[in-house]
């Protein structure tokens, strides 16, 4: 599975280039709003790794992000 993140205000890459872009990667595509170019380090950086937590849980699930030694919290 693949994810574009971009953000609603990205100078850069406007929403319609974002969804060529996602389409062309075959990927799926998540738009934080508000968010600009900077979304790794800009102020919205936790909104974004947020989409991309929620994305990874929906696409590969819970127990993908446990950590070592929890693996008795495993969902079964």
């Amino acid at each position: 599975p693949r994810l574009l993140l971009s953000g609603g205000r990205d100078p850069c890459l406007d929403a319609a280039a974002a969804d060529a872009l996602a389409a062309e990667a075959g990927a799926e595509r998540i738009e934080v709003s508000g968010g600009g170019h900077d979304l790794p380090y800009g102020p919205l950086w936790q909104a974004a790794a947020a989409e991309i937590h929620r994305w990874l849980v929906r696409r590969l699930g819970g127990d993908l992000l446990l950590l070592r030694g929890d693996e008795d919290l495993r969902e079964d």
